[in-house]
């Protein structure tokens, strides 16, 4: 997702049956910095890895995101991701990680309604 301003889609909603990457930034003539794209509701259907990239501070704002397996989120942005909330919906215990290179990764709760015995792992790497 390019644009030369903030771009917001936030009533398109996406699936992901494939682990799949994101990739957001400006148009290459673009000089504008950390900006900021909105997508709808993110559903990740089985054991999937979303991996996030940006360059120039770009960042990535999804809406409600449902898992129903396990589930890897690899934030390597320059910009912050923000998940609106994030719900594991399988019977079974299942793990989401959070890991990647990126700086910021923004979750303001993980909701179970089933109150299954669920992990939520958020691995972090230094950069030397």
């Amino acid at each position: 997702m390019c644009s030369n301003s903030n771009l917001n889609l936030s009533g398109k909603n996406l699936a992901m049956t494939t682990s799949s990457g994101i990739y957001v930034d400006r148009p290459p003539a673009a000089s504008g910095t950390g900006g900021a794209h909105t997508l709808g509701n993110f559903n990740a259907i089985g054991a999937v890895t979303l991996t996030f990239s940006s360059a120039n501070g770009y960042g990535l704002a999804l809406g409600s995101t449902t898992a129903t397996d396990n589930f890897t989120i690899n934030n390597n942005a320059t910009g912050m991701l923000t998940l609106a909330s994030l719900t594991e919906t399988n019977t079974a215990a299942r793990t989401i990680t959070l890991g990647g290179t990126g700086s910021d990764n923004h979750h303001p709760g993980f909701l179970d309604a089933g109150h299954r015995r669920h992990v939520l792992h958020e691995v972090r790497r230094q950069t030397p």
